[in-house]
């Protein structure tokens, strides 16, 4: 099925041809596409076979990840000490804040997986890294990648719900309740330092 869904994609890059404007930009991103694809598709045939590699990757990722919310974080006090100008300078080593934004975004799942299917220690980590990201993307004012938290959120509670049903297993509902208090929590604490903390004539940027 991955393969199939993969070469569907590949063709659709290909009929994307016949309305492109600037074929040499339209190959290049399509060489990105393929490259992109087919790494996923590699990557998968690995761990499909030895789940300790794929392991070793999430944890790798949950490191980059609170590199990344630290990152913001402390561009957010240089924000706050008038050291940086506006909350879109803060970009880390990414070339802009949305950037930024969309590698904490895409990395968020894994915190997400950790909470199902690891052991006490690692649910606990995830659920700080989930709080974080939360944060972190709200801090940076990525109003695009609140529409995909929400989205991502609908999908996330909407299958615990679905496998608690199916399941009865109440290890669902325990982390359904706290994948909401993390988002709750991220939000109250984002109110209290822009209310608290930002320069006022700053608070409306």
């Amino acid at each position: 099925p991955l393969g199939i869904a993969i070469s569907s994609l590949l063709i659709l890059c290909v009929f994307s041809f016949s309305k492109a404007v600037n074929i040499s930009e339209s190959l290049i991103t399509c060489s990105k596409i393929f490259t992109t694809l087919t790494s996923a598709y590699i990557l998968f045939m690995i761990f499909r076979y030895d789940r300790i590699y794929f392991q070793r990757l999430l944890i790798i990722l949950l490191i980059i990840l609170f590199i990344d919310c630290i990152s913001v974080f402390y561009g957010t006090i240089l924000y706050i000490q008038g050291k940086i100008e506006l909350i879109r300078d803060v970009k880390s080593g990414y070339s802009n804040k949305n950037i930024l934004a969309a590698a904490i975004f895409v990395k968020l799942p894994v915190a997400m997986w950790f909470q199902l299917n690891s052991r006490k220690n690692w649910k606990i980590i995830s659920f700080i890294l989930i709080l974080f990201a939360f944060l972190a993307i709200i801090l940076l004012s990525a109003r695009a990648f609140y529409v995909g938290c929400i989205l991502l959120s609908l999908v996330y509670l909407s299958t615990l719900i679905t496998r608690y049903y199916k399941e009865k297993n109440k290890i669902f509902r325990i982390v359904g309740f706290r994948y909401l208090s993390s988002l709750g929590a991220a939000i109250i604490i984002y109110t209290l330092i822009q209310f608290l903390l930002f320069p006022a004539q700053k608070k409306s940027d």
